[in-house]
């Protein structure tokens, strides 16, 4: 990518952006994001990098951007595991918090976080980049949205974009869906979370998450073949039914 490119293209070859998700109904509201932003600390460090990259590209210190960033994250981390008053959890994932916290500016803030590992791949790991675009398609994200969905090691690691790819679009077997993928990377991560700092997703949590979807994979194999063994002993009772004793004595 090339220094003179616009900020409202952050990368090439994107998806449509899709826009954030859909609001839940409210009939039943728990704490999400509108709380979560309502936060002075939160509120001002969305603030600040919505400044920082609205900077043109030359004038952008990317350094400052990522510490703005992991501030950011860590302060999400600490308002969403905290106990609550009323005893209530906050239901809103980091990357439902930081879609809807920047809305249609979310893509420029995150192209100017990961740009330095997505060039990287562009430049240096074409077979990686290839297996990106198709993980990109499977899951309905932008490009950006790739890298806050799966976070910078596994989003740039070529082995484990094939894993990914196996997963959710294999030519022989179980094919999952995207949601699933994603949910079961974040219950990994959380499983192995010490509690010392804000977790990010790691080359271990997507081997656990593998490890957990293959499970499915056989038991859902397993349940077809109940299911087809099933349907083949009542088809073949349907053909082969056991002569009658009218049946005896007619042809008697």
């Amino acid at each position: 990518m090339s220094a003179s490119q616009s900020q409202d293209a952050p990368w090439t070859l994107d998806l449509p952006y899709r826009g954030p998700p859909r609001q839940a109904s409210l009939a039943h509201s728990t704490p999400t994001t509108p709380s979560l932003c309502s936060m002075p600390e939160i509120s001002n460090l969305v603030d600040r990098l919505h400044a920082l990259t609205s900077l043109p590209q030359d004038q952008q210190d990317h350094f400052v951007i990522l510490d703005v960033w992991d501030e950011l994250r860590a302060a999400y981390w600490r308002t969403v595991h905290a106990p609550a008053p009323n005893g209530s959890a906050v239901k809103c994932t980091w990357p439902m918090f930081v879609t809807r916290s920047f809305g249609d500016r979310a893509d420029r803030v995150l192209g100017v976080v990961y740009r330095p590992q997505y060039q990287a791949i562009v430049r240096r790991d074409w077979k990686a980049l290839v297996r990106f675009y198709r993980v990109q398609r499977s899951l309905k994200l932008t490009a950006p949205g790739v890298f806050l969905h799966l976070g910078r090691q596994i989003a740039t690691s070529s082995r484990s974009l094939k894993m990914l790819c196996r997963l959710l679009d294999h030519p022989r077997k179980i094919s999952f869906q995207g949601s699933e993928v994603l949910s079961v990377l974040q219950q990994a991560m959380i499983a192995r979370h010490d509690g010392a700092e804000a977790p990010e997703l790691e080359l271990r949590d997507l081997n656990m998450a593998v490890q957990e979807l293959n499970r499915r994979r056989r038991a859902g194999r397993a349940t077809e073949d109940g299911i087809a063994t099933a349907l083949g002993n009542l088809a073949i009772g349907d053909t082969f039914s056991p002569i009658q004793p009218e049946d005896k004595q007619s042809k008697a």
